[in-house]
C-alpha cells in the first residue's frame, strides 16, 4: 500500500516537472503574429523573469510538499495519533489541525513570498501588509471550517451506517435509498458552503451597486430577453489587492449579480467594458450541449458507483483494513481513509479534469462569439491583449499543456478564434 502511494505521489511530481519543462521549451518559439504585438521586448523580458522566478518557487513548493508526503506515509505519525485517543471524530481532528498548522505555515511564507516579493517586483501588487494578513486568516479559518464540517459528516455516517441498516444484507434498492439520503446531506452542506463562501467574498472586498448611467443601460438591455435574471450589478474594490481587471458572474443558486473590478472601470473605455460585459451576457445564454450533459453522465456513474460500493460494503471494509494494517493503527482514521482514497483515485480525477477542462474551453469560446455578435470583437481582442500585457500572461502556452490543464482558452487561440468569428459575420 505505501509503495503505490509512494508511486503515485512521485508520478504526480514528475508530471509537474515535465510540465514546466515543456513549458520553458515551447516559450522559446517565436510568438503567433495574432499575439506577437502584446509584448514589447521589454515587457516581454519581463515576462520570461517572472515566469521564471514563479517556476522555481513552484518547484520549492512542489519539493516540500512531496516531502512531506512521503514522510507522512513512511513515518509513524498515524501510528502515534492513533497512541493518542481511540475516538475516531477526535483521531480525525487531530490529524487534520497537524496538517493544517504545518500546511498553513509554509502556505503564508510562499504566499508572503509571492506577494511582497514577486508580485511587487512586477507591479502586481496593491496589498499592504495588513489587508495580507486578513485575507490569509479568513482563506484558513473558511477552509478549516468547511474541512471540519466535512469530515465530521463523513464520520458521522461511517461510524452511524451499521445502526441505519444491515450493511451484511443490503439490497440495491436499499444501498439506492441511503445513497440518496447522503447525497441530499451532503447537499446541504454543499448549501451552506456556497453561502459562506459568498460571505467571505463580501468581507474580503467592497461591493457597491454600479451607478445609473448609460453603462448600466446598456448591460441590461443586453439582458433582455435572457430567461437566467441577474438581480444586481456591482463593482467591487480589486484596486486594493492588485492590478487585475476582470468582470464576472457571480452564480448562487439561482441569485446572479455581476461583479465589476473597479480597475477595470477605471482604466479601460466603455466599449472595452460591454466587450468583456457581452461575455458574460454569453455565458447566461449558454443552452446545453452534448459536453455538458456527459458530464452529467460521468456524475450519475459516479453515483451508482457508490451506491454498488454500498451494496458490497465488505469491499470497503477490505480497503479500510488494509490501510490501518499498513500504518499499524487500531483505531480508523478517517483522514488517513480520504488521503489514501484520493491520492489512489488521481488518475481518474485528472481524466476528469481533462475532460471538464475541455468543456469549460469550449463555453469560453461560444460566450466570446456572443460579444462577437454584438459588434465588441474588436474591443475583446484589445482588452484581453492589454490584460494579458498588463498581468504577464503566458499569451502562448504549450498546446499540450492547454489541453491538459487550461479551464480558459490560451490567448492565442482565442483571439484567432474572436478574429474568425468577426471574418463570418462580416
Amino acid at each position: 500500500m505505501k509503495l503505490l502511494l509512494l508511486a503515485v505521489i512521485v508520478v504526480s511530481c514528475l508530471y509537474t516537472i515535465m510540465k514546466v519543462y515543456i513549458s520553458n521549451q515551447y516559450t522559446k518559439k517565436e510568438l503567433p503574429k495574432e499575439v506577437s504585438d502584446i509584448y514589447d521586448a521589454q515587457r516581454y523580458q519581463n515576462y520570461l523573469s517572472y515566469k521564471a522566478e514563479n517556476q522555481r518557487m513552484s518547484m520549492i513548493v512542489l519539493v516540500i510538499n512531496t516531502c512531506f508526503n512521503i514522510f507522512f506515509i513512511f513515518s509513524n505519525f498515524y501510528h502515534w495519533i492513533d497512541t493518542l485517543t481511540n475516538n475516531p471524530y477526535m483521531i480525525c481532528l487531530y490529524t487534520f489541525l497537524i496538517m493544517t498548522i504545518i500546511d498553513s505555515v509554509f502556505s503564508v511564507i510562499f504566499h508572503y513570498y509571492d506577494t511582497f516579493y514577486i508580485e511587487e517586483k512586477y507591479g502586481l501588487n496593491k496589498k499592504d501588509l495588513k489587508e495580507f494578513i486578513k485575507d490569509e486568516i479568513i482563506d484558513i479559518v473558511f477552509t478549516s471550517f468547511l474541512m471540519i464540517m466535512i469530515m465530521v459528516f463523513i464520520v458521522f455516517v461511517c461510524e452511524n451506517m451499521t445502526d441505519w441498516v444491515d450493511l451484511d444484507n443490503m439490497t440495491y434498492f436499499m444501498a439506492l435509498l441511503v445513497m440518496g439520503g447522503i447525497c441530499l446531506a451532503f447537499g446541504v452542506i454543499v448549501v451552506i458552503m456556497n453561502l459562506l463562501a459568498y460571505v467571505v467574498l463580501k468581507i474580503q472586498y467592497h461591493f457597491a451597486d454600479l451607478e445609473e448611467g448609460p453603462l448600466r443601460r446598456d448591460i441590461e438591455n443586453m439582458l433582455v430577453g435572457c430567461k437566467k435574471k441577474v438581480r444586481r450589478i456591482m463593482v467591487y474594490n480589486e484596486s486594493k489587492k492588485s492590478t487585475t481587471k476582470n468582470a464576472f458572474l457571480l452564480n448562487l443558486f439561482g441569485y446572479r449579480e455581476f461583479g465589476i473590478a473597479d480597475n477595470f472601470m477605471n482604466e479601460n473605455d466603455y466599449r472595452e467594458l460591454l466587450a468583456v460585459l457581452a461575455h458574460e451576457v454569453g455565458h447566461l445564454r449558454h443552452k446545453k450541449t452534448i459536453y455538458n450533459y456527459i458530464k452529467y453522465v460521468m456524475g450519475i456513474c459516479g453515483f451508482f458507483l457508490l451506491v454498488y460500493l454500498l451494496a458490497h460494503v465488505s469491499l470497503l471494509e477490505n480497503l479500510s483494513l488494509i490501510v490501518m494494517q499498513t500504518f499499524n493503527i487500531s483505531t480508523i482514521n478517517y483522514y488517513l481513509i480520504i488521503f489514501v482514497i484520493s491520492t489512489l483515485l488521481q488518475p481518474i480525477i485528472f481524466l476528469f479534469n481533462v475532460y471538464n477542462n475541455y468543456a469549460t474551453r469550449i463555453e469560453e469560446y461560444e460566450a466570446d462569439r456572443h460579444s462577437v455578435s454584438l459588434g465588441y470583437g474588436k474591443e475583446l481582442i484589445h482588452t484581453f491583449k492589454e490584460l494579458s500585457k498588463d498581468e504577464l500572461v503566458n499569451v502562448n502556452p504549450s498546446p499540450i499543456i492547454e489541453f491538459l490543464e487550461y479551464d480558459h482558452p490560451g490567448m492565442y487561440h482565442r483571439i484567432k478564434a474572436i478574429e474568425e468569428g468577426m471574418e463570418k459575420s462580416a
